[in-house]
């Protein structure tokens, strides 16, 4: 990651991720729904 562009960093599961969203724990840098990103996660299976 490049400098100063992220705080910290995990693997976790989309759930997690949806609700690290919902919950402000993160700002997403697009905003999508949990369809959107599953299908993103399947482009790269």
């Amino acid at each position: 990651m490049p400098d100063h562009e992220a705080v910290d960093y995990k693997w976790v599961t989309i759930e997690e991720f949806m609700e690290m969203v919902n919950c402000n724990q993160m700002i997403p840098t697009i905003n999508f729904g949990k369809e959107d990103y599953e299908a993103a996660l399947k482009l790269v299976e």
